[in-house]
């Protein structure tokens, strides 16, 4: 079963194009602890940067703009960084459908297994139960005999 899981994979992977597995790798990293703390990180020097330098000009009419570019850079980030997320849910939801459909299909021939195996047990029992009362009717017919001969 292992085996066809990773066969399936592999044969997914294989067939995907290029811009799906970028939208997969994007996702990863954008889905990341990695990419939330290096953007916190960028974040907190840009502002850093931004109020440096408008301390040394002393105009704090420069941050007016500044703080609507950095709002402007969020925005898109946000705008560009959605929708490859969703194609990476998509291209997951189309894979797990067809892990699901896989799933079924070994689940089904596991259960056809285990029903003729269960027929055949049922047959043993049958045939060790008529033995075993020919076994007992042979032994009482044996026994009656020796009373006669008695």
């Amino acid at each position: 079963m292992h085996f066809v899981r990773l066969t399936h994979t592999h044969i997914l992977i294989k067939r995907s194009t290029f811009g799906e597995r970028a939208s997969d790798a994007i996702a990863a990293f954008g889905g990341s602890w990695t990419f939330i703390l290096i953007f916190f990180a960028a974040l907190v020097f840009g502002l850093w940067s931004i109020l440096k330098y408008s301390a040394r000009s002393m105009r704090c009419s420069i941050l007016i703009p500044i703080y609507f570019s950095i709002n402007l850079m969020l925005s898109i980030l946000a705008a560009i960084q959605a929708p490859i997320i969703m194609l990476s849910q998509n291209r997951q939801s189309a894979q797990d459908r067809l892990d699901t459909a896989i799933d079924r299909s070994v689940n089904v021939r596991a259960e056809l297994s285990i029903q003729e195996i269960s027929e055949r047990l049922n047959r043993i029992e049958k045939m060790l139960a008529v033995t075993a009362f020919e076994g007992a009717r042979q032994q009482e017919h044996h026994s009656d005999e020796t009373k006669i001969v008695d």
